[in-house]
């Protein structure tokens, strides 16, 4: 499954830049730059949490249908940010630059 990770402190950050010049209705996608597995996610959180001297397990990867959810899920849920920069000239950052922060925060220095 693929998609684009995006960091909540992104999504604020966002808002609080769109929401002024907001004049008309419709649906924008607002994402991180750049797509990933879920699997890719994880490699990633954990080779940062590794550098940050948290924890680092092995990620194995695997097949949506090796891990059933009661929900089914898109093996593609990327989203087209295009409308978005065009109306706000708004682009957000790697979706591996928001994951890096959350970390930077939360895990103990």
């Amino acid at each position: 499954q693929i998609g684009n990770p995006t960091s909540a402190l992104d999504i604020a950050d966002a808002m609080l830049r769109i929401a002024p010049g907001l004049t008309t209705g419709g649906i924008f996608h607002l994402c991180g730059r750049g797509d990933v597995t879920w699997c890719g996610l994880a490699r990633h959180v954990f080779a940062v949490s590794k550098a940050l001297g948290g924890p680092s397990p092995e990620v194995k990867a695997i097949t949506t249908a090796d891990y059933p959810t009661p929900a089914r899920r898109p093996a593609n849920s990327r989203l087209d940010t295009r409308k978005l920069q065009q109306a706000f000239g708004l682009v957000l950052p790697p979706w591996q630059q928001g994951v890096d922060r959350m970390l930077d925060e939360i895990l103990p220095n």
